[in-house]
């Protein structure tokens, strides 16, 4: 079924990546709500490739 974060985890955590300048965000208004979308960065798009380059490294024939 995936995974389940609750809102007090996502936006804080949402609100590190942008504070590492993982991610980006821009407010967007769309009809009477304003709706923040999130970009990854090119310094996050690194921190990922690098990030399942190691974890395959290590995982790799389990």
């Amino acid at each position: 079924s995936g995974l389940k974060i609750r809102h007090g985890a996502l936006y804080p955590l949402l609100r590190k990546l942008e504070e590492k300048g993982l991610i980006t965000s821009q407010k967007q208004k769309q009809g009477k709500r304003t709706r923040k979308i999130y970009t990854t960065t090119e310094k996050g798009k690194t921190y990922i490739q690098t990030f399942n380059e190691i974890f395959n490294k290590t995982f790799a024939g389990r």
